[in-house]
């Protein structure tokens, strides 16, 4: 299953993790994916942020920090 994100620009870039494409711009398109062709180091970057993203991002670990974190608090019955 293929799935198509639209992430904010300044995540992708702040993360190395892609290209920003102007709105709408075919041109620009083009531009970044040759670039990517051409440019192997930038490919292998944006692939190494990529999977170091998914791994910090990943739901099933996602939920299980959040159960730890739940499970840490400690609920007291109100008495009123």
């Amino acid at each position: 299953m293929k799935v198509l994100m639209i992430l904010d620009k300044e995540f992708v870039l702040e993360n190395k993790i892609g290209s920003a494409i102007k709105d709408m711009d075919s041109s620009d398109f083009t531009e970044k994916v040759l670039k990517l062709y051409f440019n192997k180091q930038l490919l292998n970057t944006f692939i190494e942020s990529s999977k170091k993203i998914s791994q910090k991002y990943f739901w099933e670990e996602t939920v299980d920090v959040l159960i730890q974190r739940y499970n840490s608090f400690k609920f007291t019955k109100n008495k009123d």
